[in-house]
């Protein structure tokens, strides 16, 4: 699946966060914003996958500079033009979703050239890189595994792509590991392509869990209270009782999901964008809703929700 279910979960739960900021904008727009969100997935994969293809067009332009030079002791040793003239790239490059973008959106504007000519000097170092232009007939894996390591090791992890990345899009850091898995994916492939029937179901799940939580919000407090031991519900940090009341949606509307699912997801979630407390007590809480819940018979499960329960 192109859309992955925490990536999506995460939007909702920021969706849900900028209403408790803004309560006065239009429910509308906010789901507008929700939807743009999912799109900008695909719009940052591909701005990831058009950073390789320049590294990589380096290469080419590269390689016509050494050999337009008269004299061979002016020219640079083993230089080559394959990372960019293979079959692989060449296909992605081909891709009508890709030229489709690069026509729209106009990446070279958001580029740093000089940027990538010091990505590209590192990677002439880089010892695979060199071994792979060494190989005599290299095959299409050997052609994705070079692609791969180069978006990994000097792209991916290059703190000034990455800072130029965030600038352009404030999301990156939430998902910058599932970009990394889908670009794996689309090199393997050999093309950029959008599933419309998976973005539909990855929109249609973030509306549904957004509403679902949003239309409950009264009666999730009335069942969280009274769980809260003491604490001050208003001192409560916001995350951790967004993040509690769309596992409760989970649980208790989405009957494919299995419980443990839901439950561990949400409790990553509150370890990354909450407090350092806020696994245990996310837990805490919801287990001891969860186990309640159960004894009446509230959550009810079928297909796959049923797994591990």
């Amino acid at each position: 699946m192109n859309y992955s279910r925490r990536n999506i979960r995460i939007k909702v739960m920021q969706a849900l966060y900028a209403c408790l900021q803004s309560p006065d904008t239009e429910i509308q727009v906010q789901i507008k914003g929700l939807h743009k969100s999912i799109e900008n997935t695909d719009t940052l994969l591909l701005y990831n996958l058009y950073l390789l293809v320049r590294v990589a067009a380096y290469a080419h332009e590269d390689m016509q500079i050494q050999d337009s030079k008269l004299l061979q002791s002016n020219k640079r040793l083993n230089v080559s033009s394959r990372i960019y003239d293979n079959e692989v790239l060449q296909s992605v490059l081909e891709s009508p979703l890709y030229i489709k973008y690069v026509e729209k959106n106009k990446p070279h504007l958001l580029c740093d050239d000089d940027l990538i000519r010091r990505v590209y000097m590192n990677m002439c170092g880089d010892e695979k890189y060199v071994a792979y232009n060494a190989l005599t007939s290299p095959t299409e894996k050997d052609h994705t595994a070079i692609l791969m390591h180069v978006y990994t090791d000097h792209l991916y992890n290059n703190e000034d792509v990455s800072t130029l990345t965030d600038e352009h899009f404030p999301t990156w850091a939430d998902e910058h590991t599932f970009i990394m898995r889908r670009m794996e994916e689309v090199l393997e492939s050999k093309s950029y392509t959008l599933d419309e029937k998976e973005f539909k179901e990855a929109d249609d799940f973030a509306r549904r869990l957004f509403d679902i939580t949003r239309d409950n919000d009264n009666a999730y407090n009335e069942m969280i209270i009274p769980k809260l031991k003491g604490w001050d519900a208003d001192r409560i940090a916001q995350i951790d009782m967004i993040v509690m009341k769309m596992c409760l949606s989970e649980l208790l509307y989405f009957p494919i999901i299995p419980v443990k699912v839901s439950i561990n997801e949400y409790i990553d979630i509150s370890k990354l964008y909450s407090t350092p407390k806020s696994k245990d007590f996310v837990n805490g809480v919801i287990d001891k809703i969860k186990n309640e819940l159960l004894a009446n018979n509230e959550i009810r499960k079928q297909g796959r929700g049923l797994v591990n329960d």
